[in-house]
Formats: C-alpha cells, sequence, structure tokens
C-alpha cells in the first residue's frame, strides 16, 4: 500500500487535530477531531466529516432534538404528521442506542445519520415533505448507497430516496458480505474456495453460479437482478 496523502486541517469547518491511520478489512481512516460547537475532541472516520455525515462531537444534535422536541406537535398521536416524527425517532435510535433491538444492523454497523437530519428533526420533516412523502412511503438509505457503493450506507438528503415498503425491504435484505460486495458468500465446503451470490426477492430465490472471485459473483448476481426488475 502506497504512502497515505496527509489529511488536511480543516474538513468542512471540523478541525483535524490527529490522524489515527486506517482500520478494518476496508482500511477506513479515522482523526481525532475538534468539535466546532463546544471545542471538544472527537474520534471518527474522516469520511464521515468530510461527506457531512458527522459535523460535532454530538453536543449540537442534542441540544437541536431537544428545542425541536418542545416546539412541534408531531410527538402527539392526533397529528398529521406523526408518523413522520415516529419514524424519525425510530432511525435516531436504531443508529445511536444501543438498548434498541435493530442497533446491532444499523448503529452497531457504523450506519450513521446526517448531523442536518440529527440535530433537527424539522430538517428530516422539511425533507420527507419536499419529496412527496406519504404513510406509505418510506425514507429509505439503502438504494442510492448501493447504487453509489457508500458503505456503510448512511441517513442523508444525498443519500436517501422514498421508497414503498416492498421495495424498502428489497433493498434492505442486501447484506454486506465478502470484501464489502453486497449479498455474495464463500462456499467454504470444498478444499477450493469459491463465491456465489445470493438474494430474496419476494419469495423468489435468485443465485449465482460458483465463482473464483468475489467480484465476478458480485456482477453475475447484478446482471440477474437487473433481468427480473426489466431495468
Amino acid at each position: 500500500m502506497g504512502t497515505q496523502k496527509p489529511l488536511e486541517n480543516l474538513y468542512r469547518g471540523t478541525k483535524v487535530l490527529k490522524d489515527l491511520g486506517t482500520f478494518g478489512i476496508k482500511s477506513y481512516r479515522k482523526a481525532i477531531f475538534e468539535c466546532k460547537y463546544c471545542g471538544s475532541n472527537f474520534e471518527t472516520r474522516v469520511a464521515y466529516v468530510k461527506n457531512g455525515g458527522t459535523e460535532s462531537c454530538g453536543c449540537f444534535g442534542k441540544q437541536q432534538r431537544l428545542k425541536a422536541t418542545q416546539t412541534h406537535k408531531d410527538s402527539q398521536k392526533k397529528s398529521k404528521h406523526n408518523y413522520i416524527y415516529s419514524r424519525y425517532n425510530n432511525m435516531i435510535g436504531r443508529c445511536y442506542n444501543s438498548n434498541d433491538s435493530s442497533y446491532h444492523n444499523y448503529g452497531g454497523k457504523g450506519v450513521v445519520v446526517c448531523d442536518e437530519w440529527k440535530n433537527s428533526y424539522p430538517e428530516y420533516k422539511k425533507w420527507c415533505l419536499e419529496n412527496g412523502i406519504t404513510v406509505d412511503l418510506f425514507v429509505d438509505k439503502d438504494k442510492i448507497c448501493i447504487e453509489q457503493n457508500i458503505y456503510p450506507p448512511y441517513y442523508s438528503p444525498s443519500t436517501c430516496s422514498l421508497l414503498t415498503k416492498k421495495e424498502n425491504d428489497l433493498y434492505r435484505a442486501r447484506k454486506i458480505g465478502i470484501h464489502g460486495y453486497f449479498n455474495i458468500y464463500i462456499d467454504k465446503r470444498k478444499n477450493i474456495r469459491k463465491y456465489f451470490g445470493t438474494i430474496n426477492k419476494n419469495g423468489i430465490v435468485i443465485r449465482t453460479k460458483m465463482h473464483l472471485t468475489a467480484e465476478s459473483a458480485s456482477i453475475e448476481l447484478e446482471r440477474l437482478l437487473s433481468r427480473d426488475t426489466g431495468r
């Protein structure tokens, strides 16, 4: 691996204090940053700060969420937008509350919410309404993140779209497997390691042939999915 490019001093107004290098199989780069709101130091992935997913140590978000809860009425069940508020709280919970039953599939895997939404329910609601949300449409992060090869996926205006529950379940079912490829696994029953792709789409199991590389298995799975959806 070649020498990494030095980090800049600032990313989106957030000061870099120390480069911590790379971690994990996918070589995520981490650093220590100075919170531009309270001055505290916090550690996170560099990519989160560069793309705007993280802008503070969390202090700003707590203040904004408290303010939003005190000022808007969507927390009341009789509100016509209560479903937006309820889904927002569920999103925050599964990404940041380790006691949430879904945390292991979201926050536990590095899924976060951009500060614009995490810090302000009104901004999240505004985006939802501007994009035509209804009770039957759900905010989905996986479709665009899969198309743009973003992992871990995260919630933000640029990485989310509105899908039906059926569409949302399809993309949510696509799991990160071998070497970061979606729904690619290793067959370990033989001495020669071979890769295959599989996904359950609307009750129908789609599976590739065996491949010598995860990449070729991923290409065939994408081709089968594209053919099946008529794209």
